[in-house]
C-alpha cells in the first residue's frame, strides 16, 4: 500500500471510532470509503492551497466525510422542513 493510501485508511479508521459510523455490508463500506476518500483529498487539497494563498477559512473531516454532496443535498431537504416546523 502506498504512503498516501495509508494516509487516507488510517484517517477512515479514525472518522469511524470519532463518529461511530458502522456499515451493515462490506459493499455498503465500501461506497462510504471511497466517498471519504475524495472528501478526505478534496479537504487536503484546499488546506494545501491555503498554506500557498490566503484562504478565508480551512477545512476539517467531520461527520458528513463519508456523505456525497448528492446525498448531502438530499439530507439538508428532509432536515430543514423539520427545523421549519418546530
Amino acid at each position: 500500500m502506498d504512503p498516501e493510501e495509508e494516509e487516507i485508511m488510517q484517517a477512515y479508521v479514525n472518522f469511524i471510532a470519532k463518529f461511530g459510523k458502522l456499515e451493515s455490508s462490506k459493499t455498503q463500506t465500501n461506497d462510504k470509503y471511497k466517498t471519504f476518500k475524495a472528501n478526505y483529498l478534496h479537504v487536503k487539497k484546499h488546506n494545501k492551497k491555503g498554506e500557498e494563498e490566503e484562504l478565508p477559512f480551512v477545512m476539517d473531516v467531520n461527520q458528513f466525510a463519508d456523505v456525497s454532496a448528492e446525498d448531502f443535498e438530499k439530507m439538508q431537504g428532509v432536515l430543514i422542513p423539520r427545523v421549519l416546523a418546530q
